[in-house]
């Protein structure tokens, strides 16, 4: 998740963030004139990465504080809503990306009270899938990321790793 250091700790976050956003284009096969979704695009830092590329960009985000500065910052479409609930604002779009994202948020999608609930964990991801499969298009592609500590670059003492894991899961 964030950043994508491979293994070089000597890139600055911004160089790391910029070689994730590189990696992510490639992968996508991502070009101009292409659509993207981002699903949870917070900020829009990505998607506006991708629209100063000439892709045509549209986001989902929970959150009116980061809906409204992606949209006021960047000039970015964003529907104010869950992904769950955003179907009423995607009408006509059906199979219309070439490129849906999920950065750093899928695991949220999940209420902390559900974690442990595998089948309340799958209905949902399972709905995920079916929303996501409705609005891209049968040879897109779908990417997703998702967070995730690691001890060998963590600058965390153990404390700090149970306060993550306790804050994670209450």
């Amino acid at each position: 998740g964030y950043n994508f250091y491979n293994g070089d700790r000597s890139l600055t976050p911004t160089q790391a963030q910029e070689r994730k956003y590189l990696f992510m284009w490639d992968q996508l096969k991502l070009k101009p004139g292409k659509k993207l979704l981002d699903i949870g695009c917070g900020y829009g830092i990505w998607l506006n990465y991708c629209k100063k590329r000439g892709v045509f960009v549209l986001g989902i985000n929970i959150s009116k504080d980061q809906v409204d500065k992606a949209r006021s910052h960047y000039g970015l479409e964003v529907i104010h809503s869950d992904w769950e609930t955003s179907e009423r604002f995607l009408q006509d779009m059906e199979n219309s990306f070439d490129a849906i994202t999920c950065m750093d948020t899928i695991e949220h999608y999940v209420s902390p009270f559900d974690k442990f609930d595998e089948s309340s964990s799958s209905q949902k991801y399972l709905r995920l899938t079916k929303f996501i499969s409705k609005y891209l298009q049968q040879d897109g592609i779908f990417f997703t990321s998702c967070l995730l500590l690691n001890k060998l670059y963590s600058k965390f003492t153990f404390i700090e790793w149970v306060a993550h894991y306790l804050i994670d899961h209450s």
